[in-house]
């Protein structure tokens, strides 16, 4: 299973909006999806279930300590451990141990998935850093503002720190702009301001402003069937691409329709 959190300490990013989309188009093209909601918020979650769905949540990694827990199927191909706001109780530990809850959570399930997708929590705590744990790649959403820019050099020092401290194997796989206007002198500043840092892991596609993206999680689609043509929809798909290209996989798996009892039998009721 290839591991991407999706980071940014800064709210408002998009990141949330861009994993929903990301799953769906994943899922799509034949790849097994499993997403992590690690957000308090769960908007993630919300855009797959309603309240009343019987579903095991990330906080259980961590209640349940060496417990083979069991996602819940919300599509073809997609699967998902739910955000609530008892993750916000890891802010409030000081026990470092907590930060490998959700890498050791996805040990045992890494053979079921080719992508396992978490959305990361808008800040640099404890929460935010076991997803940098449990993370192979980090894809980092970034608004054209300078108040963006400022927050990017305090993650990049705490992805080295994770580096350093607890895993190795972690790398920023791209940083995008996401939710811009394209053409002005903000998109332009931004645009080398973030190469200067980013180099060659800056994604060479931005995601243009649109009403449609932030649309997609209440009409659960992704937007290239939502609005197929559109500048959104064409950034998105070549964005998809990117990743596809940069972790090595084909923009399409060939694959069977896959249900619930093909990628495991069900262990946690």
């Amino acid at each position: 299973m290839k591991t991407i959190a999706i980071a940014n300490q800064k709210g408002g990013a998009g990141k949330t909006t861009l994993t929903h989309n990301l799953a769906r188009t994943l899922a799509s093209s034949g790849y097994r999806v499993l997403m992590i909601d690690a957000d308090p918020q769960a908007n993630l979650t919300e855009s797959f279930v309603d309240d009343a769905a019987p579903i095991i949540k990330t906080f259980e990694f961590n209640r349940r300590r060496g417990a083979l827990l069991d996602p819940h199927q919300v599509g073809e191909r997609l699967w998902l451990f739910a955000g609530d706001e008892e993750l916000a109780m890891i802010e409030h530990t000081n026990d470092i141990d907590v930060f490998d809850f959700i890498r050791d959570g996805l040990e045992p399930l890494k053979e079921r998935f080719d992508f396992g997708l978490i959305d990361s929590p808008p800040s640099l705590g404890f929460l935010a850093v076991s997803t940098y744990v449990a993370a192979r790649h980090l894809i980092v959403p970034l608004n054209p503002d300078s108040y963006s820019f400022s927050a990017t050099a305090r993650l990049l020092r705490k992805v080295s720190s994770v580096r350093a401290k607890w895993n190795p194997h972690l790398e920023i796989l791209g940083a995008v702009l996401n939710n811009v206007k394209s053409g002005t002198n903000l998109f332009e500043e931004a645009t080398k301001e973030l190469k200067a840092t980013f180099g060659d892991a800056l994604f060479p596609v931005a995601i243009p402003s649109s009403v449609r993206m932030p649309e997609t999680a209440s009409r659960n689609v992704c937007i290239l069937d939502y609005a197929p043509g559109t500048a959104a929809a064409q950034a998105f798909e070549s964005f998809v691409s990117e990743i596809l290209t940069r972790v090595g996989c084909p923009r399409t798996r060939e694959t069977a329709p896959v249900s619930a009892k093909s990628v495991g039998e069900k262990v946690v009721a």
